[in-house]
């Protein structure tokens, strides 16, 4: 890799966003694919990215270490019960914390307000394919350093990156079941 083609700013800690649709109300969970793997997503006007399968497989041996916030830089609201490196992506199950922040993130994640995740992570200059093309920098992660998922209200890769039912249904069974929730919350 040419260290040159990499912009000082790209080498520290990196955000990317993904796509939230649905939350265990009983259990406190919500479980996330935070990151598709095989999408290449446009981060700011000159630079795309797409995460190779198994980028942050390393996460899933130790996943108390990765922790869930409300916003980037925003409160502490809970940390991953699993982190999980599937073929489409990373997907994270994680709980929110009995704090007031914990359940408010919940809430808005229930009602649709916060509907994407977002991860953090460091970059890996040695695992990272960079490519200059006339659109701009192109970069390929085949390893990077997970740190962690924040709850967001907008992200990079849209619906590649969602979040879904804790009992693993498919996208709809997982909107049925966010809807029922909703209904639920909004009942009481």
């Amino acid at each position: 890799m040419n260290d040159a083609l990499i912009p000082e700013r790209y080498r520290r800690v990196q955000e990317r966003v993904a796509d939230v649709e649905a939350v265990d109300v009983e259990k406190g969970t919500i479980l996330m694919r935070a990151v598709p793997y095989g999408v290449e997503a446009q981060i700011d006007h000159e630079i795309w990215e797409l995460m190779e399968p198994q980028t942050f497989a390393s996460a899933s041996k130790a996943p108390h270490r990765t922790k869930m916030w409300h916003r980037h830089g925003g409160p502490l609201v809970g940390h991953a019960l699993n982190v999980e490196d599937r073929a489409d992506g990373l997907w994270i199950n994680a709980k929110f914390s009995n704090t007031a922040n914990g359940e408010e993130a919940r809430e808005l994640a229930l009602d649709g307000s916060l509907d994407q995740c977002s991860i953090t992570f460091r970059p890996m200059a040695d695992w990272m394919k960079v490519q200059r093309r006339a659109d701009g920098l192109h970069v390929r992660h085949s390893k990077a350093y997970l740190l962690g998922v924040a709850l967001v209200d907008h992200g990079a890769y849209a619906e590649h990156a969602m979040v879904a039912s804790v009992r693993g249904a498919d996208a709809v069974e997982a909107e049925r079941e966010a809807r029922r929730m909703r209904a639920l919350a909004w009942n009481h």
